[in-house]
């Protein structure tokens, strides 16, 4: 018996938390990487499975996932079967979007975000609506001033007005 096996046909197969997996559709780009090479490779979710399955992570906490089938589109020769990969979904994509750092945003009353933007070597707070948003980024529904110096990892000490200076990078 010969079981025969294309590489230029391969999918890849995600375990997302089973709350992540339902921000997912059929026909969602992927962004692969770290698999070696230099280049970004592409990919499309072709498959969200339907059931859930338990999973002790390494912290011994019981998880619920669920499995994402990706089409790799164009896989490079040295790609190859249980490669390890990074899958990057994109579950939303916007044109001339504002971003902000998350690190720089914080709550401010039940449901408003603010930020500390620096005006005049002070702090100033200021309220900012959030729409979409990812471990790195916040989409700004209102943009700021192209000008505006934003304040990351605000202490929760600071204080709107505080005299602030700018750290010199080294």
């Amino acid at each position: 018996m010969l079981t025969i096996g294309d590489p230029r046909d391969l999918e890849i197969v995600v375990e997302l938390l089973s709350t992540e997996a339902v921000k997912v559709r059929p026909g969602m780009p992927v962004r692969i990487e770290g698999w070696g090479g230099e280049q970004e490779i592409g990919g499309i979710v072709r498959l969200v499975e339907p059931h859930a399955f338990t999973k002790i992570s390494v912290l011994g906490i019981e998880e619920k996932r669920a499995n994402v089938i990706i089409d790799v589109i164009a896989p490079p020769a040295q790609l190859g079967d249980g490669f390890r990969v990074i899958a990057k979904i994109v579950l939303w994509r916007g044109e001339d979007a504002s971003k902000i750092p998350v690190s720089s945003i914080f709550r401010c009353g039940t449901a408003s975000w603010c930020v500390f933007a620096v005006t005049n070597g002070r702090a100033t707070r200021r309220e900012v609506r959030i729409g979409h948003r990812n471990a790195e980024d916040a989409e700004l529904l209102e943009p700021l001033s192209q000008y505006d110096r934003i304040i990351r990892y605000p202490s929760s000490s600071l204080v709107d007005g505080q005299r602030v200076a700018e750290r010199k990078r080294s």
